[in-house]
């Protein structure tokens, strides 16, 4: 597990910062104590592929997002297309 903090690109939670691998989001809930829901991620990149994340506004300042990471990625980056 692993937590990183990120200003937020805008005020949609939708909107988060890219990073090398695709996500896919499947669910959302509202945080007790939060005006602002979690959002959560699944690694597209790969079918399979266990990787997850989970996005939030920082309580003490909803400019950042805090997003954790859990489990490893059985891939590596993002697949190159043939074209590339």
């Amino acid at each position: 597990r692993r937590t990183v903090r990120v200003p937020a690109i805008s005020v949609k939670i939708a909107d988060i910062p890219t990073d090398e691998f695709s996500w896919r989001k499947y669910g959302q809930k509202p945080i007790k104590g939060s005006p602002h829901p979690r959002g959560y991620y699944k690694c597209s990149t790969v079918r399979g592929c266990p990787a997850r994340k989970h996005v939030e506004r920082a309580l003490d300042d909803p400019s950042m997002l805090i997003i954790t990471y859990e489990g490893d990625h059985n891939h590596l980056y993002r697949p190159q297309k043939a074209w590339d």
